[in-house]
Order: structure tokens, then C-alpha cells, then sequence
């Protein structure tokens, strides 16, 4: 008997509490709480939302200038993971005492404050966000983010191209070479890539696996500054005419660029 009181107390008291506990966090949605537990559990719901502590500090804030270039991807990337954040946009006039005042290792934007951490770089920032958000791939298949790295590295490639035909002396010459030469060799490139993700058999939705990665909005954020000097440049590319549509239309990077274009 005092065996059986022994048992039933720890049911009572170590495997319930558990099981609770997982179905609490696996179906926390407070109308379908019913379903699994009753609905005198409802109200558990919140509470239990409300105690996941947010990976970020409160003053969470991104600082670059007030153009889309090397911090527009960090800015969908927040924003799809609806995390708070302050968007500072430099100006002229704030740029020279923000080289001043904040902690820029090489003297370059974007820049992330959270807390006590201060991050520059743009695809450092990137992953940082994407690890605390479960944007960065499997962490423990060191070949899925060697993957997100390679690609992240190819983009940047990429993008300094672009930079560098538009900011040239000759830009209008320099980017007609761009959109008719080099653009379309690296665009395949990319059809490529989504091609061997799963492409052929209903996948190639995201550059590296099967969830959105950091490196999904680096890329639409290129993409996107191609089709402006150039809306046409992705006709000849259907996967990546796809994987584009469909980055903008997740729900909170579709808000926030309307909020843009407002």
C-alpha cells in the first residue's frame, strides 16, 4: 500500500506536471485549448505565453542609413519574426556623430545594439538574429550551416557588384552591363541552388532546407533592389520569380513593406 501512495504521488506530482506541460507548449492556442486539456484551462495559456521570456533586450535597436542597401535584410528579418526593435535611420547630418558616439569597430553601418552586445556587419547580424529567432538552420548539422554561410558569402558577392556598377562614375553604362552580362550568369546561379533544394519536386521555396533562414531575406533584399532598376530581370528565372513572391507575401514582411511604400 504505502508503495502504491508512493507511485501515485510522484504521478501526481512529477509526470503529470510534465505532460501538462507539453501539451500546454505544443498546443497553445487558447481556442483549441479544449481540445487537449479542457476549457477550464484556458486562461493557462496566456500565462504560459506571457512567461517565455523574449531573446532580445527591450532597447533592441538597428542603426543604418534611411535606404534599403546592406540593412533592409535585417529589417525583414525582424519584422517576419515580429521582434520589437528601434529602426534608427541615419541622416547626413546624424552620421557624423554617430561615428563619434557609438561602437563601430570599422567605421561602417548597420549596427545592432541589444543589451550589452553591439554588432556590426551585416551578415553577422543576420545570423546572430537568425539563431535567437530559429532562422539559422539546424544547429547541430554543421553542413546545413556551412551551407547558410556559403550562400550568405555569395550574396554578399553578389551585391558588391551591383554596389559597385551603381556607385561607378559611368553608372548608367556600368549598369546596363550589369543587367545584360553579369546579373542573369549569378541570377542562374541562384535558379540553381533553389533548383537543388527540392526545386524539381515541389520544394526549392528557401535556399538552404525547408524553413526560412537569415540568408532567405539577405537574398530577397538583392533581389528586390535588381527588379528596381530592372522588373524584368527575373522573367527568364521561374524559381526565383517564386521564392521572391513568396517572401513578400509572409505576412509581416508584406506589412511592413507596405508600410515602407506607404
Amino acid at each position: 500500500k504505502a508503495l502504491r501512495e508512493m507511485i501515485a504521488k510522484v504521478v501526481a506530482v512529477v509526470l503529470v506536471p510534465i505532460l501538462l506541460g507539453l501539451v500546454v507548449f505544443q498546443h497553445c492556442e487558447p481556442f483549441e485549448f479544449h481540445k487537449y486539456i479542457g476549457k477550464h484551462l484556458d486562461a493557462v495559456c496566456p500565462v504560459v505565453q506571457g512567461q517565455v521570456k523574449s531573446p532580445f533586450s527591450p532597447t533592441l535597436s538597428l542603426t543604418y542609413f534611411d535606404v534599403k542597401g546592406r540593412g533592409e535584410s535585417i529589417r525583414l528579418l525582424l519584422h517576419d519574426a515580429a521582434v520589437p526593435f528601434k529602426d534608427v535611420r541615419v541622416t547626413r547630418d546624424t552620421w557624423t556623430e554617430i561615428k563619434k558616439s557609438k561602437n563601430l569597430p570599422f567605421g561602417q553601418l548597420p549596427l545592432l545594439e541589444d543589451g550589452n552586445t553591439s554588432l556590426v556587419q551585416s551578415i553577422a547580424i543576420l545570423e546572430y538574429i537568425g539563431r535567437k529567432t530559429d532562422r539559422a538552420g539546424r544547429a547541430t548539422n554543421l553542413e546545413e550551416q556551412a551551407r547558410l554561410s556559403e550562400i550568405a558569402l555569395g550574396v554578399d558577392d553578389f551585391q558588391r557588384l551591383l554596389s559597385k556598377a551603381s556607385y561607378a562614375e559611368d553608372s548608367k553604362t556600368q549598369l546596363q552591363n550589369h543587367f545584360a552580362t553579369v546579373a542573369p550568369q549569378w541570377l542562374a546561379k541562384f535558379e540553381r541552388i533553389l533548383l537543388d533544394n527540392g526545386g524539381l519536386f515541389g520544394g526549392g521555396k528557401f535556399l538552404v532546407g525547408n524553413s526560412v533562414t537569415y540568408v532567405d531575406f539577405l537574398f530577397f533584399n538583392l533581389l528586390d533592389l535588381h527588379l528596381a532598376h530592372d522588373p524584368e530581370c527575373l522573367e527568364r528565372f521561374p524559381m526565383l520569380r517564386g521564392f521572391f513572391d513568396g517572401i513578400a507575401s509572409r505576412p509581416n514582411v508584406k506589412k511592413f513593406r507596405a508600410q515602407q511604400a506607404a
